[in-house]
């Protein structure tokens, strides 16, 4: 589950998961007024790419006892996770050094001209990591729509000060 709570004139409080093939989205205003709610197949769908995105912070999801398969073209790396029976392809650029520094998808979204769903371009570009733990992960990074095209527009930024991870 992600929450992120916005400051400013108003406080606003996304709040999404995905869970066994079920995802809800939801915004409140100042954490209690609900503004908007989704949920249904198409969200599902485009949250199974979400979740292979935010995977990055646990890498080890990405091992092939967990069902990651993968190949490499060229200076990129070909990532496909079956998650609730569907297939999420994502490429990934890794600089020399180890650095992820984007990750690429095409992700099941409504952002089209008439607001019908359609696979369309995102990605997510690291520019720092940090270590955590036993995980070096992306800290500081961004997340764009209509990747690649004319009508990318960056949508998400965080940094990422501390991860927890359970045993």
């Amino acid at each position: 589950m992600l929450i992120m709570p916005l400051s400013g004139p108003l406080l606003v409080t996304t709040r999404d998961w995905y869970e066994q093939g079920v995802a809800t989205a939801q915004v409140r205003l100042f954490g209690l007024i609900p503004v908007m709610s989704r949920h249904g197949p198409d969200l599902a769908r485009s949250a199974r790419g979400r979740l292979v995105v935010e995977s990055t912070w646990l890498p080890s999801s990405f091992l092939p006892e967990f069902g990651a398969h993968w190949s490499e073209e060229g200076s990129l790396l070909q990532l496909t996770m079956s998650i609730d029976n569907e297939d999420v392809r994502v490429t990934m650029r890794v600089e020399s050094d180890g650095l992820l520094r984007e990750l690429s998808l095409q992700r099941w979204s409504d952002l089209t001209d008439d607001g019908s769903y359609a696979w369309i371009p995102f990605a997510s570009h690291t520019e720092e990591e940090r270590t955590f733990g036993d995980y070096t992960v992306p800290s500081r990074l961004r997340a764009s729509w209509w990747a690649g095209t004319d009508r990318e527009f960056e949508f998400f930024r965080a940094v990422v000060d501390t991860i927890h991870y359970s045993p």
